[in-house]
């Protein structure tokens, strides 16, 4: 009995130290085809390089002049190559090489501008509450490729954008006074503050909130200069309490809702 005991724990041992060899070889191979999977990988890189010009040289032949490209990298069968506008570094997209095939973000980085424009909407707010000790945000009216080429080279090319009507502004304002002087004034400062400071939107956006009554809210959107300067600027906003969407209203294109409302 003491021999079968000693025998079935020989037994248990060896079968242990197996399944760990076995563990441990699988770990070794596992370990040894990705470091090989890596390293043929990056000898390849100058023959992915290679295709990846070739494919901007036949899709993007215009672009030749006015762009950088940048090393190719390697992450989990994927290759990526960034191609940078000269005139701004913020103005690029990437070109993506995996499975023999290729693809882009041509479309929405840089023809649609998406990582720049994010980046002068961010720069914008930052100037605009350094200018005026007011915090707003800064809302870009459409995509890049939606611009005439002068409207497009400005926004690629030059630090302050301020007057450059490509904007909305939107902020939200807390009115103690649920009238239309109070609420007029309110708006009315900010605008003006806008204008001394040389800071020119298309349009305004504000949210305005009855601080009596927080439930009491409304949006008034598409407020430009013009109506700062109009005559009928406080009945307009008259009409807005209202709720009477008025012919006043609607000839100065003053667009409004309601907010907190039960459906």
């Amino acid at each position: 009995m003491r021999y079968n005991k000693f025998g079935d724990k020989m037994q248990k041992q060896k079968r242990l130290l197996f399944a760990r060899n076995v563990f441990l070889f699988i770990i070794f191979v596992c370990f040894g085809v990705i470091i090989v999977t890596e390293k043929s990988a990056g000898l390849l890189i100058p023959k992915v390089e290679k295709k990846m010009q070739e494919y901007l040289n036949t899709n993007y032949s215009e672009l030749k002049d006015s762009i950088k490209l940048g090393k190719v990298t390697y992450d989990r069968t994927i290759y990526k190559m960034k191609v940078t506008s000269v005139k701004n570094k913020n103005h690029y997209f990437y070109i993506y090489y995996n499975n023999k095939k290729m693809t882009d973000t041509y479309k929405k980085d840089y023809s649609e501008g998406g990582q720049l424009l994010k980046t002068i909407q961010k720069d914008l707010e930052q100037d605009i509450r350094k200018k005026t000790s007011t915090s707003v945000k800064v809302s870009i009216i459409s995509t890049l490729d939606k611009y005439t080429s002068l409207v497009q080279d400005k926004i690629i090319t030059e630090d302050n954008l301020l007057e450059l009507k490509f904007y909305n502004i939107e902020k939200d304002l807390t009115i103690k006074d649920w009238t239309s002087k109070e609420i007029l004034t309110s708006i009315s400062e900010l605008v003006t503050k806008c204008q001394n400071n040389n800071i020119t939107p298309k349009s305004y956006t504000f949210t305005i909130t009855n601080s009596k009554d927080i439930t009491q809210s409304i949006q008034i959107s598409n407020i430009t200069e013009e109506f700062i300067n109009s005559k009928d600027n406080e009945q307009i906003i008259n009409d807005i309490l209202e709720d009477n969407n008025s012919k006043l209203v609607k000839n100065n294109k003053i667009k409004y809702k309601y907010l907190n409302e039960e459906e």
